[in-house]
């Protein structure tokens, strides 16, 4: 089905296209959110972390970084990463601000305040975190 808005205005007719839902029009081409959504923040690679807790209160303004941040992870590539990467969402209505709490495979913790960062620095931390603990990576970069 396709989505359409007609406007009528001194008697002519106006069509404007909308993007489909999950879509997103970028110099005046349609892309997929999630292609948008890859391409602006990189690939997430989980094969160091062992867990990932992200607390959130859907209502508050400033939420929508780590909400973002949650979609990313939460992707099938990243999950496929690493399989056994446990990812934990707590909703919570209590007015309290974004926190992501991350624990590696060698027990070190990551916790950043959801509020206060962008979803892109978000993911560099976390990315710079994982590289820097994969000794795969490590051999790739002296090779």
């Amino acid at each position: 089905m396709r989505h359409v808005n007609i406007i009528v205005t001194m008697g002519k007719y106006h069509i404007h296209k909308k993007p489909r839902p999950g879509w997103h029009v970028i110099r005046g081409q349609r892309v997929p959110l999630e292609r948008k959504m890859a391409a602006s923040r990189g690939a997430v690679v989980l094969k160091t972390v062992k867990k990932i807790v992200v607390q959130l209160c859907p209502f508050e303004s400033n939420v929508r970084s780590t909400r973002d941040f949650l979609v990313m992870v939460g992707s099938e590539k990243a999950r496929s990463s690493n399989i056994n990467c446990e990812i934990i969402t707590e909703v919570k209505h209590d007015r309290s601000e974004s926190v992501i709490d991350i624990t590696f495979v060698d027990g070190e913790r990551l916790v950043m305040k959801g509020s206060k960062l962008t979803t892109q620095e978000m993911l560099s931390a976390l990315q710079t975190r994982c590289s820097a603990k994969n000794p795969q990576a490590k051999a790739g970069d002296k090779k």
